[in-house]
């Protein structure tokens, strides 16, 4: 009996598999935060930590690298070797006037169709980026990729970055500069690995298409055709179930059982949200009293929308003097026929330790910055324990709002640690040493002024 030649079908499947078999795990990419928020020490240091997260990665792991300022721009593209990561890491300078960090973690998991693992190391800060975190998370998932993030830099927004991992099922490493290196690689080919797990339980059927061509020999086809019209009794001459006339339906019915199983866990998951509100931006469940957003999401709006908001010029503090001796230094007869109009204004007082109180007037159009250094807060104060820019005072919407800038030792409202919160008039602020008060005052508009106390 003669052998039968593969048919077509059988032959692309085939090689197919084999193809598939040969390509090298998916990929783990470093995108690495190069704007002047990240002074040269900074990637000196994030240099020295990554390239030993690369040389501690399995042998043959793919890898690439992806730095990013005002534009994300490959170094090497996925596929290098970590090695070759590592030593393309000590290239890496400051550069650029804004920070693209959405559109670069974008960037990074669009160039990885088959999955893979994202290691991004930056202060958590975007600037002008066309993406959101609500898109970035939608592309992870399609593609199967996972974002690990870590933070460096003396600003750090760790909340982003918390929220970039747990919405792309990755894991937030914390400070990239005391991060085990060895558990981290181990971690990052682990999450890859896994991305692939759709492909290799598909696995199967084309392993039936490889031992197809080593099947043994089958009946020319008018033996065969004869076999299927023999009686039941007649059996031994009956085709292989590998046969490859019978393959293409094997290959069929396994592909409609994985398309029902998925629609079943589609239904699942959905049944499972239809149970409780979702948030309308990251779709986790809402809390009790919660309606549209849950509080970090409203609190990330918040966040950027105070962010992008402009800034008063270093050291343009302007101080309000208060005159309160304008009407006694005036007759009666003046004050009789005067009528001064006043006008209420937002003020930050200031009172430092063995220096007089100072009041600095706060503009409805600029953010009031306050900080140790004159090179980059409105109001430098010359504190060792404040940060070089430590706060700030943000017109936003109908009100001010207290923005602190990842500071060192934290800005205290009541002894609680802020992030962003809205300030209301009397409110008492520490920060380093020193006491800030928001309040108003009424000044004349003539340029006569007087004191009026909160609240009066």
């Amino acid at each position: 009996m003669r052998r039968l030649s593969p048919s077509p079908l059988v032959l692309f499947a085939y090689l197919g598999f084999c193809a598939s078999s040969a390509i090298a795990a998916p990929p783990v990419v470093v995108a690495v935060d190069t704007s002047r928020s990240l002074s040269a020490d900074d990637l000196h240091k994030v240099a020295g930590a990554v390239g030993d997260v690369m040389a501690a990665l399995p042998a043959g792991t793919p890898a690439g690298l992806l730095r990013f300022a005002d534009t994300p721009q490959w170094v090497e593209r996925p596929g290098v070797t970590p090695a070759q990561v590592g030593a393309a890491l000590a290239d890496l300078r400051p550069e650029g006037q804004y920070t693209l960090l959405h559109d670069a973690v974008f960037e990074a998991a669009q160039a990885l169709p088959g999955g893979g693992a994202v290691l991004l190391v930056t202060d958590g800060r975007d600037e002008n980026s066309a993406t959101t975190i609500e898109d970035i998370a939608a592309l992870c998932e399609r593609q199967g990729v996972r974002l690990f993030t870590a933070v460096a830099g003396a600003r750090r927004d760790e909340r982003v970055l918390r929220r970039l991992a747990l919405l792309t099922g990755g894991e937030y490493l914390g400070l990239i500069a005391t991060a085990d290196s060895a558990s981290v690689a181990s971690r990052l080919a682990r999450a890859a690995a896994e991305t692939k797990a759709p492909a290799r339980a598909t696995a199967a059927p084309a392993k039936a298409v490889e031992e197809a061509p080593q099947a043994a020999q089958a009946p020319p086809a008018t033996e065969q055709a004869a076999a299927s019209a023999a009686p039941a009794g007649a059996g031994e001459r009956a085709v292989a179930p590998s046969s490859p006339s019978r393959l293409p339906w094997i290959v069929a019915g396994l592909a409609v059982i994985a398309a029902l199983a998925s629609a079943i866990v589609f239904r699942a998951r959905s049944a499972a949200a239809s149970r409780a509100p979702e948030c309308s931006r990251c779709g986790r469940p809402l809390q009790p009293g919660e309606s549209g957003e849950c509080a970090s999401c409203r609190e990330a709006v918040l966040l950027e929308a105070l962010s992008r908001r402009p800034v008063a010029p270093p050291g343009s503090a302007i101080e309000a003097f208060l005159d309160t001796g304008v009407f006694p230094q005036m007759s009666f007869e003046e004050q009789l026929e005067k009528t001064f109009v006043m006008q209420e204004i937002p003020v930050l007082e200031v009172r430092e330790p063995g220096e007089p109180m100072r009041a600095f007037q706060l503009s409805s159009d600029q953010a009031f910055s306050v900080g140790r250094s004159p090179q980059r807060a409105s109001l430098a104060i010359p504190d060792p324990t404040l940060s070089a820019e430590h706060f700030r005072v943000v017109p936003h919407g109908d009100g001010f709002y207290l923005l602190d800038l990842g500071s060192t030792n934290g800005t205290l409202r009541a002894g609680e640690r802020l992030r962003a919160a809205r300030l209301h008039v009397g409110d008492l602020l520490h920060a380093g040493r020193a006491e800030f008060v928001f309040t108003m005052k009424q000044l004349a508009r003539n340029g006569a002024r007087r004191s009026v106390a909160a609240g009066a």
